[in-house]
């Protein structure tokens, strides 16, 4: 689980097709549920940490970006540690996917630090793959926006989503998150690269 995000292939990744349980969603409908946190961190949970849902920080610093609440991902002892929500079964193969998340952070041990949205894939045959879809240096000054894309050509076995990033003792916090269809869609590998399983756009 503390091991550094990679974008390597994952090998014999698609030797047989899972279907995950969840309803499909529909084109453009977000993906995460709950992602403005106006039902407390139900469908949310920590990787690693406590999460709990705010009006605003104990200091009256940081209000939320848009709506009435914003999530935050504390007691923090580890880098991979962080907020996180299981996608299995809603999201589908060979279909691309953006990711949008209004972040910053919070906390006495650190005014910047990068913060880093990760893919953590099971395959059928229980591998697993940590994958960095997007990061971006956040602040505790003002909320920014992480973006990035990603697609899966074989259906795994489970799936969640999740921040990290920031040292120990620094909260995560977010906002609000999207997941949806991308307007564009990423090529698929080559003939003879099936293993290439999982693409990225910058």
């Amino acid at each position: 689980m503390g091991t550094t995000p990679s974008k390597s292939n994952v090998q014999n990744a698609c030797h047989s097709q899972i279907k995950g349980t969840g309803d499909v969603p529909a084109e453009n409908e977000n993906i995460i549920l709950n992602p403005t946190f106006n039902d407390g961190v139900n469908n949310w949970s920590g990787r690693g940490c406590k999460i709990l849902v705010q009006d605003s920080t104990a200091d009256g610093t940081v209000l939320p970006k848009s709506g009435k609440h914003f999530a935050s991902a504390t007691d923090r002892t580890e880098s991979w540690n962080g907020i996180q929500q299981d996608i299995t079964g809603r999201v589908q193969q060979k279909l691309s996917y953006q990711l949008s998340a209004v972040v910053r952070i919070h906390g006495k041990n650190a005014t910047s630090a990068n913060v880093q949205a990760t893919l953590w894939v099971q395959t059928p045959d229980l591998y697993e793959q940590y994958i960095c879809i997007a990061n971006m240096q956040a602040t505790d000054k003002n909320w920014g926006q992480l973006q990035g894309e990603f697609l899966l050509n074989c259906n795994p076995s489970k799936v969640v989503v999740y921040l990290e990033g920031p040292p120990r003792g620094t909260d995560i916090l977010l906002d609000s998150l999207s997941l949806k269809h991308a307007e564009k869609i990423l090529p698929l590998p080559a003939p003879g690269t099936e293993k290439e399983w999982i693409k990225f756009e910058a």
